[in-house]
C-alpha cells in the first residue's frame, strides 16, 4: 500500500515537472504511458497503468486520445495536491516567529490507534519528535493541527505550548541537529552538479548513450526523493540557505534538453 501510494505522488510529480508546472507554463502538456514508463523505472506498467487510472477516477489526472494513443496531463485538482506531498513549502519561503510549537502527548491511556494517527498529523505538519511523547516544530501550525484533530475526531489527551526560544542551545543548531539540514542542503548541492554535469554532456556529445539516458531517470528521481526529505523549517533557522530555486533551474534545464532526444 506505501509502495502505491508513492507511485501514485510520483505519478503527478512527473506529470508536474515536465508538463509546464514547475516554470509556470499557462498549459499543461499531456504525455503518453512510455513517458511514465522510462521515469517509474522501478515499478511494474501494470502498477504504472493501474495507478494512473485510479488518479484519472480520482480527478487528478485528465486522459484523452490522439491517433488511438492515451495521452494524460495533470488536472488543476491534481496540481493543488502536488504541493501539499512536500513539506518544505510550509516554511522555508517564511521567517521564524521566534516561537517553538511543543506538542504533548499522554501516551498512556490513550488508544494506540488513535496516538498512531496524531503521530501521522504531526509528521505531516513537519513536528519532529524530541522525546518519547514530545514533538515540537517551529513553523505556526498550530491552528492547522488543533482543526485536523477535530476533524479526524481525535479524542487522544494532548497539549499543545507556544514558547519563546530554547535555552542552552542555539536555535539554528536546534533546527539543525533534527532536520538533517547539512546533509539535506550537501544531497542539493549534490543534485545540481549531477545535472549541470549531464547537461553539459548532452550538449558536448550531440547524443543520447544509454548511461546517459539512465542518469536523467535517476536524476529525477534523486529530485523527487530530496523534495520529499526535505523539512518545512523558516529560512532564518537554516544555517547555509537549502539551495532549492537552484535546483529546480538546474533540473528543468536537464529536462529541456532531454526533450530533444526524445526523453
Amino acid at each position: 500500500m506505501v509502495g502505491y501510494k508513492i507511485l501514485k505522488r510520483k505519478i503527478i510529480f512527473f506529470l508536474a515537472l515536465e508538463g509546464g508546472f514547475f516554470n509556470k507554463s499557462p498549459q499543461l502538456f499531456y504525455y503518453p504511458y512510455s513517458f511514465l514508463y522510462a521515469r517509474l523505472f522501478s515499478f511494474k506498467p501494470s502498477s504504472i497503468r493501474g495507478a494512473v487510472l485510479s488518479l484519472v477516477k480520482d480527478g487528478l489526472v485528465d486522459k484523452i486520445y490522439k491517433d488511438k494513443m492515451a495521452l494524460f496531463r495533470l488536472t488543476s485538482k491534481g496540481r493543488d495536491i502536488l504541493l501539499s506531498f512536500f513539506q518544505v513549502t510550509l516554511g522555508l519561503k517564511t521567517g521564524w516567529d521566534g516561537a517553538w510549537r511543543l506538542v504533548l502527548i499522554k501516551e498512556k491511556g490513550n488508544k494506540e490507534l488513535e496516538l498512531k494517527k496524531v503521530r501521522q498529523i504531526l509528521k505531516h505538519l513537519g513536528f519532529r519528535k524530541f522525546s518519547r511523547g514530545i514533538y515540537f516544530s517551529p513553523l505556526k501550525v498550530e491552528d492547522k493541527l488543533k482543526n485536523t484533530l477535530l476533524e479526524e475526531r481525535i479524542s487522544a489527551k494532548i497539549a499543545v505550548i507556544k514558547t519563546g526560544e530554547m535555552f542552552l542551545i542555539d536555535n539554528q543548531e536546534l533546527a539543525n541537529q533534527f532536520w538533517a539540514l547539512e546533509g539535506i542542503t550537501r544531497d542539493f548541492n549534490s543534485l545540481i552538479s549531477r545535472s549541470s554535469g549531464l547537461l553539459r554532456r548532452f550538449k558536448h556529445r550531440k547524443r543520447l548513450t544509454d548511461k546517459g539516458k539512465n542518469e536523467f531517470f535517476l536524476i529525477l528521481d534523486f529530485y523527487f526523493t530530496l523534495l520529499e526529505r526535505t523539512p518545512a523549517i523558516p529560512k532564518n533557522l537554516v544555517f547555509n540557505e537549502i539551495p532549492l530555486v537552484l535546483a529546480q533551474k538546474a533540473v528543468l534545464g536537464l529536462c529541456l534538453e532531454a526533450k530533444k532526444y526524445g526523453l
